[in-house]
């Protein structure tokens, strides 16, 4: 609440070159009148009041003061921004609504006291200096940060803009101050401070790390070129193919015994070569392959022809397994003896990879069709179904082979939503095939194999084969029932809403024209004002049940949880209707000692308020309705009983779903928009607890509800 502070933009500098407007209070005035001729416009202006013939008499000038002092109070406590008004010492003479809770205390505790008190040294500090420079004649900006002192401790950063109080002569009386809370903007600007920071310094670590493996990556390069120059000055052409084969090149004697190796086997499995030569075939080998191998020697010593083919599984030098096909030939002298084997092998781990990650994949996209909750199908270029899911045979009532190789349309799209017939040449679906554009459908018919029909919507693309002709087509379908049902209720709601708004509007504008129109007695005129004060309280009412209902579903609702005994909320609610237009005997049956529960006092009370409203609403005249509580195990049990009309079993499973409303004859004439149950069940599941309901058709109702509880010596 200072004064003045330092400059926050570079909008600030260029209002320097614009004065204070100076703000002349007429006599009698309070502080709200100056405050907002200075926020309209520097001069000042007079609110004169116009009669018209209607009015009659012109209103005394007292009176139109009053009027305009009530606007602007009006306007100064509604305001987002604290505003203060501070005497020339510095004392707080007036705030509004907006500068209680920025500082986290009452008017009462604000107005009185030096405005010093609610600002850090530092903001004071600045703001002798900018009062100084005031005084002077300086021009300053108008807008500038400060640190204001909250009541629980805590600092906030503060927007703060400034005006001179002057009276008519020029005098200046005292200091108009707007202030807004910018401390989430701070704290986000320091936020993007320190990402930004750590950013930059990712960036830089991410780039070392580039140059060293740039470097590690030239060293490397540089190795294989030596390496390659190395084998160009191989003098042996043979030695040269054999060192430079991609595949590993061997051979070995009749016995698995290696007696060369190309330098392939060393990139292949790890170890050097010379740790190849003369050792054991079997012995590089998983216990898989060396069966394999013992297999495939039996037979050929048993005279069987071999495949010259097979797939081996090696073991690296890490213990990882290396997958290879290999060719194995036997080598033989002149005589055509064999004397040992020679041997390619092709390293097929990763071709052996890309085929399990396909599979995988496979099984994944399979899985998907399963499990996916829509419909989904195929079909050939004729229609006839080639796939069906899981999801989408249930919906039709089908089993998946039932469908397949038949003409879905014939199945499922044979008629339109009317029962007309649905020609396959006008089929969205079908169209496709000879068209080749997908196609979007969101509002027709499937039918079931039990001849009823369901609403849905569907998208159906082309399947195109390899002579870029379409060879089918997939369609992915949703039963929109639910949706059908939500919009259904939405149309309801609407007339509902518009039924519930218009009855007290009507009402308050008719009440008001009469007003307007005939003088009453005064007694009269009470009479009318408590109509329009009742419908404007239910008119309320209803807006605050759909904001109340929005802001639980969003979990936005504050609650303010407390031990509590559930007796006296009891009480005040039931008293509540007992001296109403249509009262109804109200018998309490509370046992006695009711351990505390942990609730909101208020959200309780609009629960057991809703509950009664209920009972009243849907009781006869005159017949009695009991409110009562009991200890149940670990609850606290409340109830609500009627003898009205009761509730048909089919709406019990809706009856707290929001808009929900029994349509029957005995409740059409009953206003309301479905919300007050929904807002019951809201309420009692963030309490942890439950609500439900036992009623009999023609015989009344009660509502439970339950709270877990503790007690006091627990």
């Amino acid at each position: 609440m200072g004064v003045g502070s330092r400059d926050t933009s570079q909008r600030e500098k260029e209002e320097q070159t614009s004065s204070d407007p100076v703000v002349e209070p007429h006599e009698g005035s309070a502080p709200f009148a100056p405050f907002f001729g200075a926020l309209t416009t520097p001069r000042r202006r007079v609110l004169r009041h116009r009669p018209t013939r209607e009015q009659g008499n012109v209103p005394r000038p007292e009176e139109d003061s009053r009027e305009s002092e009530e606007r602007y109070r009006a306007i100064f406590e509604s305001a987002n921004d604290a505003i203060a008004f501070i005497a020339l010492d510095g004392t707080i003479t007036s705030v509004n609504r907006s500068a209680e809770r920025l500082v986290g205390l009452p008017r009462e505790q604000i107005i009185g006291r030096p405005y010093t008190q609610f600002l850090t040294p530092a903001s004071n500090a600045l703001g002798e200096e900018r009062l100084q420079r005031a005084l002077a004649g300086e021009l300053l900006p108008s807008t500038f940060e400060i640190e204001l002192l909250r009541a629980n401790g805590h600092t906030a950063a503060v927007e703060a803009r400034t005006r001179f109080l002057r009276a008519r002569d020029g005098t200046v009386t005292g200091f108009l101050g707007i202030y807004r809370d910018i401390t989430d903007r701070k704290r986000t600007e320091e936020a993007f401070r320190q990402a930004q920071a750590e950013l930059e310094n990712r960036a830089w670590e991410r780039t070392s790390a580039l140059m060293r493996a740039n470097a590690a990556l030239q060293v490397e390069i540089e190795e294989r070129k030596r390496a390659e120059e190395a084998l160009r000055e191989s003098e042996e052409r043979y030695r040269d193919l054999f060192e430079n084969a991609t595949d590993v090149i061997g051979t070995g004697t009749l016995d698995n015994i290696i007696t060369s190796a190309n330098r392939r086997i060393e990139q292949m499995l790890g170890y050097p070569r010379e740790e190849f030569i003369g050792k054991h075939f079997l012995d590089f080998v998983t216990p898989k392959s060396r069966a394999l191998i013992e297999d495939r020697t039996r037979r050929r010593l048993a005279g069987e022809q071999v495949s010259p083919t097979v797939e081996l599984e090696l073991v690296h030098r890490d213990s990882s397994i290396v997958i290879v096909e290999g060719t194995i030939r036997a080598r033989r002298d002149p005589s055509g003896k064999p004397i040992g084997v020679h041997a390619i092998y092709r390293d097929i781990t990763a071709r052996k990879r890309a085929e399990a990650a396909l599979e995988q994949l496979r099984q994944q996209n399979e899985l998907i069709l399963t499990s996916a909750a829509e419909g989904i199908f195929g079909t050939d270029a004729q229609g006839r179904a080639t796939f069906v899911n899981p999801a989408g045979a249930r919906m039709l009532g089908y089993e998946v082979h039932e469908l397949l190789g038949h003409c879905l349309h014939d199945l499922v799209h044979h008629h339109k939503a009317d029962g007309t017939p649905y020609a396959p040449a006008e089929c969205p679906s079908l169209q496709v095939t000879r068209s080749g554009r997908t196609v979007r459908v969101t509002n027709e018919v499937y039918w079931r194999k039990d001849g009823t029909s369901f609403p849905v919507e569907y998208l159906t693309a082309p399947i195109w084969g390899s002579a870029d002709e379409v060879i089918g087509l997939v369609a992915t379908f949703r039963d929109i029932t639910e949706r059908k049902e939500v919009e259904r209720m939405k149309d309801e709601l609407i007339a509902t809403v518009s039924h519930e708004l218009r009855t007290p509007l009507a009402s308050l504008c008719g009440f008001a024209e009469i007003m307007l129109q005939r003088d009453f007695p005064p007694e009269k005129q009470r009479d009318l004002l408590t109509i329009i004060r009742n419908e404007s309280i239910r008119l309320s009412r209803l807006i605050d049940d759909f904001l109340d209902l929005q802001l639980i579903e969003s979990g936005h609702q504050p609650y303010a949880f407390s031990w509590l005994a559930l007796e006296p909320l009891l009480r005040e609610s039931a008293e509540l209707f007992t001296n109403t237009e249509d009262p109804h005997p109200l018998r309490l049956a509370i046992a006695p000692a009711l351990p505390p529960v942990r609730g909101d006092a208020n959200r309780l009370r609009q629960v057991l308020v809703n509950l009664i409203s209920n009972a009243v609403k849907f009781s006869p005249r005159k017949t009695e309705i009991e409110v009562g509580a009991r200890t149940e195990a670990q609850q606290v049990v409340a109830w609500v009983t009627d003898h009205g009309i009761g509730i048909p079993p089919e709406a019990v499973p809706k009856l707290f779903t929001k808009f929900f409303r029994v349509d029957n004859s005995d409740t059409r004439h009953i206003g309301g928009t479905g919300l007050g149950l929904a807002l019951v069940r809201e309420i009692m599941s963030a309490h942890q607890g439950n609500v439900w309901v036992e009623s009999r058709l023609g015989s009344g109702s009660t509502f439970f509800i339950a709270l877990p509880h503790t007690r006091m010596d627990a």
